[in-house]
């Protein structure tokens, strides 16, 4: 293990920032950062926690790191847990899948195994290699799953994606939405399309729809 305690000192306060690389070929750098799994490392920043074997935080504040290979890049108070899981950056974000990855935004998490959140705030990605592109409060929920921006939509059908636009929903199996408002591709709908407007719906298969 490797200490690089950090001291500072200013006119009004003396701060020990004591870093404690408590695993087996741990580094630490930084300020009050713990190393605490096999060959861990916490290479920067300040309170960050590499509590997985081989797992890593580079830089941050208050970022955790406890999966197996798992690795924070930097932001603040994010999360990987997950075997090879990753945040890259952002602030309260949370990788809980296997290999899983949010590389920035607010409260974002990626909870499905090969799962992805690239930004936004408050968008998940729980499927199975679902996911988040960016936008807000979006749910890819099932088997590749996608959304690649708007706010509070729901790809729910295994392969649907919704590309943009507010509240829409796929829950047929390949349906589609290419944006537009609380447009609707229904579970019967399998491979449908719907082309934007307001309030469209499919409940065939193949069918295209635009309103």
């Amino acid at each position: 293990s490797v200490n690089f305690p950090w001291v500072y000192d200013d006119d009004f306060d003396d701060y020990h920032f004591l870093n404690c690389p408590s695993g087996d070929g741990s580094v630490t750098f930084g300020a009050r950062n713990v190393a605490s799994g096999k060959f861990s490392s916490a290479l920067g920043g300040e309170g960050n926690t590499a509590s997985g074997i081989y797992s890593s935080v580079s830089g941050g504040a208050a970022n955790t790191s406890s999966g197996w290979h798992s690795s924070v890049s930097g932001g603040r108070e994010n999360t990987s847990s997950k075997y090879y899981s990753s945040v890259s950056g952002g602030k309260e974000n949370t990788s809980s899948g296997y290999y899983s990855s949010v590389s920035g935004g607010i409260n974002n998490i990626a909870s499905g195994d090969h799962s992805s959140v690239s930004a936004g705030l408050k968008n998940t990605a729980s499927g199975q290699s679902s996911s988040v592109s960016g936008g807000s409060d979006n749910f890819a929920n099932v088997y590749w799953a996608s959304i690649s921006g708007g706010k509070g939509g729901k790809a729910s059908g295994r392969y649907a994606s919704i590309t943009g636009g507010t509240f829409n929903t796929a829950t047929g199996f390949a349906s589609s939405i290419s944006g537009g408002h609380k447009n609707r591709a229904t579970a019967n709908a399998l491979r449908s399309s719907i082309l934007g407007g307001r309030f469209a719906a499919t409940s065939k298969s193949y069918q295209i729809a635009f309103k």
